[in-house]
């Protein structure tokens, strides 16, 4: 089943990129290593999950932003194997990366002008 194989933000630029980018590929490796743990194959666990495998490899690597149900569902898988939970702790910075703040920086000042 792939109902989330297009689903998930890329991983954009502007503001804050390069932090999220960090973030995004440290949440990925988490879940890789989970997944592993796990014994399961990436499209094992896409299967699992109900995402596609292409998918999965693409959270895992950071160039995909996982959706709030998909942490849910990796998470679900971990505690199985007696996770502890670092997936849903990470949910949060997950959704700073998915809906950034839309509000612009303040003014620069300009020496010489006011």
């Amino acid at each position: 089943m792939e109902s989330g194989a297009d689903s998930g933000a890329g991983v954009e630029g502007g503001a804050g990129a390069d932090s999220n980018g960090e973030f995004l590929r440290c949440f990925g490796r988490q879940m890789m290593l989970l997944r592993e743990a796990a014994g399961l194959t990436q499209a094992q666990l896409g299967e699992r999950v109900g995402y596609g495998e292409a998918q999965i490899a693409a959270v895992e690597q950071g160039r995909r932003i996982p959706r709030p149900e998909l942490v849910d569902a990796v998470d679900a898988v971990d505690r199985e194997v007696g996770g502890r939970g670092v997936l849903v702790a990470m949910k949060g910075e997950v959704a700073k990366a998915r809906y950034p703040s839309r509000t612009p920086p303040p003014p620069v000042a300009v020496a010489g002008r006011r």
